[in-house]
């Protein structure tokens, strides 16, 4: 916690907490300022440059939060706002200037205790080792704080606890100060998205998903095909055209340029994880924060409030789990590990579609509840939607149509394949290359057949990419 960062305002007659939230830019409680007037002492008490004169730019009172302007401050750095889901039980921590009559600061840990509504502060927090009977009149807007980004702003004091107004909550609002938005593990990978938003749609495969996902009877579903068929681009960018199936989550073990490491994205924490994100989007229950061990007996019980609440609405709920293959290495496989922590009984109106290069890789318990019909393969796009998806991604040049035609046949319709040679034709050819080193480069290349994983060290130095 840089302490510094966060300051002493005197407004007139009042005294409160603030803190940087851009070079020149403080957030504080409005109540603190209200009585703000130009000719009166607005003073900043900044550690390094000592009283600054501060000005009120804008008060939000909807939620008792104002932004005040300082100039001739010295140094750049501020705290970085996030728009944080916070949790009942989440542990947070504070700093502010709680006597009126003292520069001395206080830093407090805590958990939030509970919600509040009908008030500006949508939170309450409980302090640690704070006697009942202290007095926090001068913390009003200090920030609450998880991992060094504030979450929220302290309003009140309520009884022995302290009211706050999460970042959450006013992030709409404040349209001045960059806020972080929490991307949720339930959200659709960004480049999983970009390469659904570049890919040309498999039509006949969405096709086979929608009808069997129709189907009452279908629980379990498989998606299945070689490396490189498009199953990755089809677990994330599929979406039902029937009213009554509704996407409950999508979870990806493997993603390209991924921040994360594969030993945390092919955890069984980080699926339970995933799993609450989908009831908490799913239900809008806030749930407190749970040990690993109690999400894993929650996760039952979890389906059970979901099935409800689509039987409500008379839809089916569905989860896409891609990339299984992730899982199984030489040495063993966890799909079982993994899978296991789902109900053993799925609710009628939530199904599961799988999606891995073969069933064979799966748990016998769950092959049992595969039906012939519930299985699906991935297959290559029809040539006529390559050599259009070709024609539109393969750069600003003119090409003739039998060299697009010849390009589509080599990738025998492979989505990652196609995408790929796309991609070097964009990087590498123009308008003034000539014919024949086009098809001396389309000579290189194999038709592809069998395992992709071959084919991308001919194309031009294209490194192997992820299977999508």
């Amino acid at each position: 916690m840089e302490g510094r960062l966060i300051v002493r305002i005197v407004c007139g007659k009042e005294v409160g907490t603030a803190f940087y939230v851009a070079p020149d830019l403080l957030l504080t409680a409005y109540h603190t300022v209200a009585c703000y007037s130009d000719d009166a002492e607005n003073i900043v008490k900044d550690s390094t440059d000592g009283d600054l004169h501060f000005e009120v730019i804008r008060n939000i009172e909807e939620f008792d939060i104002s932004i005040l302007k300082v100039s001739a401050r010295s140094k750049k750095d501020f705290y970085g706002l996030q728009a944080h889901h916070l949790r009942i039980d989440e542990d947070v921590e504070s700093f502010g200037y709680p006597d009126k009559n003292s520069d001395g600061g206080l830093r407090l840990y805590g958990k939030i205790n509970q919600k509040v509504y009908g008030k500006p502060a949508n939170y309450q927090l409980c302090p640690k080792d704070i006697s009942d009977l202290y007095d926090y009149q001068g913390m009003s807007g200090a920030p609450i704080l998880i991992r060094d980004k504030v979450v929220g702003i302290v309003i009140e004091q309520t009884g022995n606890h302290l009211s706050f107004v999460s970042v959450e909550i006013i992030s709409s609002v404040l349209t001045e100060i960059k806020i972080e938005k929490e991307e949720s593990i339930n959200s659709l990978p960004a480049s999983i998205g970009k390469d659904v938003e570049k890919s040309q749609p498999n039509y006949s495969v969405f096709e086979s998903l929608d009808t069997v996902l129709s189907n009452d009877k279908s629980h379990w579903i498989l998606l299945y095909g070689s490396p490189g068929c498009g199953k990755t681009t089809v677990a994330g960018g599929f979406e039902s055209r029937t009213d009554r199936v509704k996407i409950l989550g999508r979870f990806f073990f493997k993603v390209p340029n991924d921040d994360m490491s594969r030993a945390i994205r092919c955890s069984e924490g980080y699926f339970v994880d995933w799993i609450e994100t989908v009831f908490v989007a799913t239900s809008c229950v806030d749930v407190k924060k749970l040990t690993p061990e109690e999400k894993r007996k929650s996760v039952s019980d979890w389906f059970r409030y979901m099935s409800n609440i689509l039987s409500v609405d008379d839809k089916s709920g569905v989860i896409i789990i891609d990339g299984l293959d992730e899982l199984v290495t030489d040495r063993d496989n966890r799909i079982d590990d993994i899978l296991s922590l789902l109900p053993e009984s799925l609710p009628s109106n939530i199904k599961v579609v799988l999606s891995c290069i073969s069933e064979d890789i799966l748990p016998a318990t769950i092959i049992g509840k595969l039906l012939d019909e519930f299985k699906i393969e991935v297959t290559p796009l029809n040539m006529q939607a390559c050599e259009s998806y070709i024609k539109a991604n393969s750069g600003e040049w003119e090409k003739k149509f039998p060299f697009i035609q010849a390009v589509a046949h080599k990738t025998q319709g492979h989505p990652l394949y196609m995408n790929y040679l796309c991609r070097y034709m964009a990087e590498s050819f123009d308008e003034k290359t000539k014919e024949v080193e086009l098809e001396e480069w389309l000579d290189s290349l194999p038709t592809i057949g069998g395992d992709i994983t071959a084919y991308y060290e001919p194309v031009g130095g294209i490194k192997k990419p992820p299977e999508n």
